[in-house]
């Protein structure tokens, strides 16, 4: 056993003593359960460490690069048949939510591909992008400067005129903001596993802050006994979920790091009335039948503060899914998505039409 370890191990047993950390780290497992599975980057067992190295697909890895000067990781697909269409397309940019990655879009982001082009950023310190120290980078307003600025640079950089934002979970919240920020630019929005902040879950959002790592992550450890069927995963995925998803969301929880959850939780500023009546562009709201994580009623919610010019769609709940619809239920997520875009942003979103164009069946 090396020193390092002996000193970690005399300062827990030191802490785990005190009356403060009892009652510290009964409220850090509450925190826990407020928007996704807080599963840490200490005492990996061999097991683990084989999981959350395990390499990403080579769709993600051809087309991700990294943006300056942000330092996001950032996929980005052209629609290479536009040119020979009669409009020009949107693009589509999917926003992760708190300890999420841009590999959970994995799926839509191939079917959306065949039909126009497709955007997903890894916010500072998620999935492949690098860490950003400090407190300031992780608040609500900065996550929302970083996106913007990215987002703009790609579209000025592709030469793309309007787009549309597609949000999970707390990336709902960005994307809510963002649609403000982008102006005109933005022609829909979806957001999927929408949440409404409590008082009583904003209180509890300053124990992650206050609770030193290390004691953080030896609950976020216990939270992921017992592997596929471990509350870090069953509270994600629905009850009938495969093991093979099971594997990737406890993936996506390890490689969810302490340090940048803690601080994307107390920057965190919820999205409210306010927020959502300022969007003035289509919506439709989502979730999972089975969300242990933000209550589905949080749709109706939302969907009661949404303006007449965004309430063009009822909101879809989605049938044995849990609070990672995105990845769970891929196929029923696509359509749903899909029929939208066409119906309420751009016919020409139909993969079906543009088929017919490109062969010449239909003309233009």
């Amino acid at each position: 056993m090396s020193d390092k370890f002996e000193s970690i191990k005399s300062i827990v047993t030191g802490a785990v003593q005190s009356k403060e950390f009892l009652f510290a780290s009964g409220l850090a497992v509450a925190v826990m359960g407020l928007f996704t599975a807080p599963t840490g980057n200490w005492f990996l067992t061999s097991d683990e460490r084989m999981i959350i190295k395990e390499d990403e697909s080579v769709f993600i890895k051809k087309h991700s690069s990294l943006d300056q000067p942000s330092g996001c990781r950032v996929f980005y697909r052209r629609h290479m048949k536009e040119p020979n269409l009669p409009k020009e397309l949107p693009l589509l940019i999917f926003v992760h939510g708190l300890g999420g990655q841009l590999n959970q879009f994995e799926g839509l982001l191939e079917f959306f591909a065949q039909s126009s082009h497709v955007m997903a950023i890894d916010m500072p310190g998620c999935g492949r992008s690098p860490t950003a120290w400090g407190w300031e980078p992780y608040k609500t307003e900065s996550l929302v400067k970083t996106l913007t600025d990215v987002i703009t640079r790609r579209m000025q950089q592709e030469r793309h005129k309007t787009c549309v934002l597609i949000g999970h979970s707390y990336g709902t919240n960005l994307v809510a903001r963002l649609a403000s920020m982008l102006h005109s630019a933005c022609r829909g929005l979806v957001a999927m596993a929408p949440g409404v902040m409590t008082p009583e879950k904003m209180k509890l959002r300053l124990v992650a802050a206050r609770t030193p790592e290390l004691m953080f992550d030896m609950y976020r450890r216990k939270d992921r006994k017992g592997g596929l069927r471990s509350m870090s995963v069953k509270r994600m995925v629905a009850s009938t979920a495969p093991n093979e998803m099971r594997l990737r969301q406890l993936r996506w929880n390890l490689q969810s790091q302490t340090y940048v959850w803690r601080r994307m939780v107390y920057g965190m500023v919820p999205a409210d009335l306010a927020v959502w009546n300022a969007v003035n562009v289509p919506v439709l709201l989502m979730g999972g039948e089975e969300d242990a994580v933000t209550a589905i009623t949080d749709l109706d919610i939302i969907y009661g503060w949404l303006n007449e010019m965004a309430r063009k769609a009822k909101p879809i709940i989605v049938r044995h899914a849990g609070h990672s619809l995105l990845a769970e239920k891929v196929d029923e997520v696509a359509e749903e998505i899909n029929n939208f875009l066409i119906e309420q942003v751009e016919p020409e979103l139909d993969y079906g039409r543009q088929q017919k164009i490109l062969d010449g069946t239909v003309k233009i």
